[in-house]
């Protein structure tokens, strides 16, 4: 759980460099606003706003990737462990069943004994199969935020062709070749930058959601874990 935690802080730590970057760069590169129409392009309009994103999406595709993994196989030996804690309850049922029969109640103290610590064990195992599920989950949210990331800086470059296009009208008898404004090919790069965008944004949100669930379920197994007086308690203060 451990490493969870670290990769969630990770995780934090680069959707807020996701989002902060860019806007840092267009105030860096910022362009003067006051000037004619005919000196407006798209670019002043619609700046790249990337800053970072390609190395950022590279990044999290690697370590996502990681995580994907090593959630994916937290879940199997938490499954795996419930199957094994179970079968070994249901043998120590028995075992307790069977000496009681006998009249050896000292062996059946001793199983009935051992048979409530498998309970617990049970029960910790059921919180941990949740939280596995949703680490799992946010795992791959993660994962396809890094893919959205890197499909948006792809075509947010696949755009930048067209930036340099003006948005005044050519003059009269200027021609075809006279017309600098966004043609339909450059329209449909901007909006494929923009669904793009789009599908990053709802990617984000997901994966918000995700890591939120995740937080309130550990919240809730840790307190689960003092009333079962399994942590210490802190004092009042």
């Amino acid at each position: 759980m451990t490493s969870m935690r670290k990769a969630s802080v990770l995780t934090a730590a680069l959707l807020l460099a996701a989002v902060t970057l860019p806007m840092g760069q267009e105030g860096a590169g910022a362009q003067p606003m006051a000037k004619p129409l005919n000196q407006f392009t798209i670019g002043d309009l619609f700046p790249r706003i990337d800053a970072g994103l390609d190395q950022t999406a590279a990044t999290w595709k690697t370590a996502s990737a990681e995580l994907v993994q090593k959630s994916t196989a937290r879940e199997k030996n938490v499954n795996e462990g419930i199957v094994a804690v179970k079968k070994k309850a249901e043998q120590l049922k028995a075992d307790a069943k069977a000496a009681q029969k006998s009249k050896d109640f000292t062996a059946a103290g001793t199983a009935e004994g051992k048979l409530k610590t498998e309970e617990i064990v049970t029960k910790v195992l059921a919180r941990l199969q949740s939280l596995a599920v949703q680490q799992r989950e946010a795992a791959d949210a993660w994962s396809k935020t890094a893919n959205a990331m890197e499909a948006y800086v792809k075509a947010d470059k696949e755009f930048d062709p067209y930036r340099a296009k003006g948005i005044a009208k050519p003059e009269s008898g200027a021609g075809a070749a006279g017309d600098n404004r966004l043609d339909a090919a450059g329209v449909a790069a901007f909006k494929k930058q923009t669904m793009s965008m789009e599908e990053l944004g709802k990617s984000f949100a997901l994966l918000g959601t995700e890591m939120q669930g995740m937080a309130s379920n550990r919240l809730k197994f840790l307190s689960e874990l003092e009333k079962g007086g399994h942590i210490q308690t802190p004092p009042p203060k």
